[in-house]
């Protein structure tokens, strides 16, 4: 369907196309609303945009061509009448490939809940993004063995296991886009590529199949666009066991505005296990501390609350996990994993026993206990991302051995096991362009209030550098 005459010939010149390559939500709907803009030419320059770009940065999945443009098409008369189904009516979102999509645009039924109320938004989803070969580990590494670049600096990690999510959000694939959390493998990428995840309390967001730590959030390049989709997945949906009841915060309205003054911060640069923290994440998280005390907050230190046993456990679990899931699956498809994963999954859990296992859990439950004491009279916590900064490509994890697979997740993990919300924010870049994140917080059910802290940080963080490929 060709798009309103007065569209047409705004968007005809490519200067004119790539103004909206990286413009974000708000941006794209004002131009919708004002007639300035087509839904069906923004999706179609960001089609050539990706066709340009992804070669050499692998992070899509597959793309919806015909039934994106089928929405954008849809949602272009909704504008022309004025009429649009939500505030983000025709803004372009792309989604982790293990999140159902429908066959085509207005199908709804049977996908999953985050695809069903964006699709009900009237979104134009564009297609999927890639995940890790495994949701715990082979950071950056897909299925068939190609690696997700780092826009950055390609020759880096993206982290995992929504690095097509955070690669494609830095390189300006779209506004909006719909990742998973398990152990930080939302937060994770983010940090690495210099965008902003948002990991909900569980159960905020539905997911069709539902499991413990296992969270559905938004990756943006702002706080604002987060809170804009927080609008649109915070709804309920039968289908998960675990979903939250409804509120009406209205995240997007709301997000703005907190005065420091009134908060007290607890700030964690050493948990006591895992890496060491890399000297350029902890001044980044001092100097975030140091803004918010600048601007009347009560900020204190605090000693970490994990000791050994408990992130033993925690990789105890998800080891057991992993090499439950191999043992399911049929020889094809096993031999697609990188040994890494095999071996990761392989080398101690068939060993476990039920006193172990039954041990791990009570450690789970006894750091919840160390976490609810840790967070008594503070509002938030603010702490790194990753205790390193990112990694080599080619390795799969910081030391690139599957005896010691996950080391690197002391500051996301728990808030997956205890269920609390969390975002990464980007803070600085370094000498050499690498995105430096920080970590925010908050107690179970407090979503709004990690989305306005976060928020209140962005506006106070030093000056950005300009995005990767515009």
């Amino acid at each position: 369907v060709p798009a309103c005459r007065p569209c047409r010939r705004r968007l005809t010149g490519k200067e004119s196309m790539t103004d909206w390559i990286g413009a974000d939500s708000e941006k794209l709907t004002a131009a919708y609303a004002a007639q300035e803009a087509s839904p069906v030419a923004v999706a179609e320059a960001l089609f050539e945009h990706m066709a340009a770009q992804d070669e050499a940065l692998g992070a899509v999945r597959v793309l919806s061509r015909e039934a994106a443009l089928e929405s954008a098409a849809a949602s272009e008369r909704r504008w022309r009448r004025h009429a649009p189904q939500s505030p983000l009516d025709g803004v372009p979102v792309m989604v982790r490939e293990d999140i159902a999509l429908p066959s085509y645009a207005n199908e709804v039924e049977g996908v999953s809940p985050a695809v069903a109320r964006l699709l009900e938004a009237g979104c134009v989803v564009l297609g999927k993004t890639v995940m890790a070969a495994h949701d715990a580990v082979v950071a950056g590494r897909c299925i068939e063995g190609r690696l997700v670049r780092n826009p950055w600096q390609p020759a880096l990690t993206t982290g995992g296991s929504s690095a097509g999510a955070a690669v494609a959000c830095a390189a300006g694939y779209a506004p909006l886009h719909v990742a998973i959390d398990r152990i930080g493998s939302l937060r994770m990428p983010a940090a690495f590529c210099g965008v902003f995840g948002f990991k909900p309390t569980q159960g905020r967001v539905p997911l069709a199949a539902p499991a413990i730590g296992r969270v559905a959030g938004p990756i943006t390049r702002s706080v604002h666009d987060a809170a804009a989709m927080m609008n649109i997945l915070a709804r309920p949906d039968d289908r998960d066991f675990a979903c939250l009841p409804p509120e009406s915060p209205e995240y997007r309205m709301r997000v703005d505005g907190m005065s420091p003054k009134s908060l007290t911060i607890a700030v964690l640069t050493d948990m006591g296990v895992g890496p060491a923290v890399d000297p350029a994440i902890r001044l980044a998280v001092q100097e975030a501390a140091r803004a918010l005390q600048t601007a009347g907050a009560s900020v204190e230190m605090i000693d970490g609350f994990l000791d050994p046993e408990m992130f033993e456990s925690m990789q105890m679990l998800l080891e057991a996990g992993a090499h439950r899931d191999l043992e399911a699956m049929g020889e094809h498809e096993r031999v697609r994993l990188p040994g890494f994963v095999v071996d990761w999954a392989g080398r101690r859990a068939p060993g476990f026993s039920g006193p172990q296992v039954m041990q791990a859990l009570a450690d789970i439950v006894r750091m919840r206990a160390a976490i609810n004491e840790a967070m008594m009279g503070y509002d938030y916590l603010l702490m790194p991302v990753s205790p390193v900064l990112p990694w080599a490509a080619g390795s799969l994890s910081p030391t690139n051995d599957p005896q010691d697979g996950l080391p690197h997740v002391a500051f996301t993990v728990p808030w997956n096991f205890a269920e609390h919300p969390a975002a990464s924010l980007n803070w600085r870049h370094g000498a050499d362009g690498v995105p430096v994140g920080v970590q925010v917080v908050g107690h179970r059910f407090d979503d709004l209030g990690v989305l306005r802290l976060s928020r209140t940080l962005e506006i106070m963080r030093p000056e950005q550098a300009g995005w990767p490929l515009g």
